[in-house]
């Protein structure tokens, strides 16, 4: 079955490379809830944050399709890019302060008394999402 589906995606690349614009319309649908499930397995929290994210990767490698080497690769190829864009995008909230990942248990650090306020508040969030499954 992942043969199948990965000559389908070398066959919508071929396509695109092509100037076929429906091939690329296909691939954004077939990828778009991969993404999406993606990033929020890796605490982007928010739904336009998420939504962001997946624009900017897939812009991204509609600009960069013409490099792709082997088509039939092309998930693992986004995907990639997907990691790559998620640590900017990481990288850009711990420069603001925003958002900084954390190796502890929510609960734990909530106990602390000299936790910084935006870090309680990314953890509570973090905690209500989970709860509700997000």
């Amino acid at each position: 079955v992942k043969n199948i589906l990965s000559n389908h995606d070398a066959e919508l690349v071929r396509s695109y490379q092509s100037g076929d614009a429906a091939a690329w319309n296909a691939l954004c649908l077939k990828y778009e809830r991969k993404l999406a499930k993606f990033f929020y397995n890796r605490n982007v929290k928010t739904p336009e944050d998420v939504q962001d994210l997946i624009q900017e990767t897939m812009l991204a490698a509609m600009l960069q399709i013409h490099t792709i080497h082997k088509p039939e690769s092309f998930g693992g190829w986004l995907f990639t890019i997907a990691k790559r864009r998620m640590a900017k995008f990481f990288e850009a909230q711990r420069k603001r302060g925003i958002y900084e990942p954390i190796d502890v248990e929510p609960t734990d650090v909530l106990m602390e008394t000299d936790i910084d306020p935006h870090l309680r508040m990314n953890l509570s969030i973090s905690r209500l999402t989970t709860n509700i499954g997000i």
